[in-house]
C-alpha cells in the first residue's frame, strides 16, 4: 500500500482530536487519539520496511506534522468558535479528499 493512507490517518487524527478537545467532546477527542497513535504506528513501521524513496517519508512527516502545528496555532489563537469552524471544515476536507482519492484511479481500473 502506499503512504498517504497512514500519513492522512495522522494528520486527520490530530485534526479531529483537537477539535474534540475544543469542543468537550471527549468521544471524539478519544477515537481520534487513537486514530493518532496507530497512524503514527503505521508510518514507522513503513518507514522501517517501506521500499519507497526516502524523501517521499520525509514529505508525509512534514505534512503530518504540518497539520499538527496548524491544530495547536488555530486552538491557541484563534476565537473559539472560529477555530472549531476552521478545524470542522479542514476534518471534512481530508475526509473528502482521503475517501475520494481511489476515484482518480478508478477509470484505470476499469480498463485492467
Amino acid at each position: 500500500l502506499p503512504m498517504p493512507p497512514y500519513s492522512t490517518m495522522v494528520a486527520g487524527g490530530l485534526v479531529w482530536s483537537t477539535y474534540g478537545m475544543l469542543s468537550g467532546a471527549q468521544t471524539v477527542l478519544v477515537a481520534n487519539l487513537f486514530s493518532v497513535f496507530l497512524g503514527a504506528l503505521y508510518c514507522a513501521i513503513y518507514f522501517r520496511f517501506g521500499s519507497g524513496p526516502s524523501y517521499a517519508y520525509t514529505w508525509h512527516a512534514i505534512g503530518a506534522l504540518a497539520a499538527g502545528l496548524g491544530c495547536a496555532v488555530s486552538a491557541a489563537w484563534l476565537p473559539r468558535d472560529v477555530a472549531l469552524l476552521g478545524l470542522g471544515l479542514a476534518g471534512n476536507a481530508m475526509c473528502m479528499i482521503l475517501s475520494g482519492s481511489p476515484l482518480a484511479v478508478i477509470r484505470k481500473v476499469m480498463i485492467a
